[in-house]
């Protein structure tokens, strides 16, 4: 296949020709005819998709109303990739609204080829916390122009989602930091250093985000960490790293957001 496929999808935009010629050893093709579902809205999420040809209609159905389209997709586009990520099932509709050739990637061979290609892994990884993050900013700008006749309610819960986020991404943390504390911190050695910075950060960090203190920068922090989790110890050992996954994708948040609960409560009074 051509490798300038791939270079459209948005988790492969920074890998260079040979690792994409690497990537290409996983991909297989699928055909579609007009109407065929590529996947229905519940199903195990275990393969993401790239349109080669055609276009594919992402949908769900509304109880009483039918189906609702979101978004017609033309070649180029990657979709259900989020799935072979956080392992979890579909939450839309994806139907081939032409004949269509999609090269598709399955979860377990993606996850080989990041098991056995770090610098892919690396790569892949810090593209899906851009999109990621670009994603949130769309959701955000998306939230604050929705109409409500009884004030400004997305302004009004935006607090409490901050606070719950904090509260749940620093609390994690912060047990963590807790525990390597208690484990104890060896003789000052390059090894010790890198122990003290990561208490740092999972302990001073979390407690200055639960306070709403700095928040932008340690969630940076806190997303780097999880990153480096997921990459040096979680790949290599072939273990679960769901924990990991949804604490960077918490310090994502937390870094679109940017402020604390405090400061967007006192903007939000401003405003009413």
């Amino acid at each position: 296949m051509d490798v300038k496929l791939l270079k459209q999808a948005a988790i492969f935009q920074d890998l260079d020709d040979g690792e994409l010629a690497r990537v290409t050893e996983v991909c297989r093709e699928q055909k579609f005819t007009v109407g065929q579902y590529v996947f229905k809205e519940g199903e195990p999420g275990n393969r993401l998709f790239l349109i080669s040809e055609g276009e594919v209609r992402i949908s769900r159905t509304i109880p009483g109303s039918g189906e609702e389209a979101l978004a017609v997709l033309k070649p180029g586009a990657c979709f259900g990739e989020m799935s072979i990520f956080d392992r979890s099932e579909r939450s839309t509709d994806a139907i081939a609204n032409t004949a269509c050739t999609l090269i598709t990637i399955s979860r377990s061979d993606f996850e080989l080829l990041l098991d056995f290609n770090r610098d892919i892994a690396y790569k892949v990884l810090w593209s899906v916390v851009r999109l990621l993050s670009a994603r949130l900013r769309v959701t955000n700008d998306n939230l604050r122009s929705f109409p409500c006749s009884s004030g400004d309610l997305v302004n009004a819960l935006t607090p409490y989602a901050a606070f719950f986020m904090r509260l749940a991404v620093g609390g994690v943390f912060l047990l963590r930091g807790l525990h390597r504390i208690h484990g104890g911190i060896p003789r000052l050695s390059v090894g010790a250093l890198v122990v003290l910075v990561i208490i740092l950060i999972e302990t001073v960090g979390a407690v200055c985000v639960l306070l709403g203190m700095w928040t932008r920068l340690w969630a940076t922090a806190m997303a780097v960490l999880a990153a480096v989790w997921i990459l040096t110890d979680k790949l290599p050992n072939h273990a679960s790293f769901e924990v990991e996954a949804l604490l960077l994708a918490g310090s994502v948040t937390l870094m679109a957001l940017g402020d604390g609960p405090l400061s967007i409560g006192i903007r939000f009074k401003k405003t009413v």
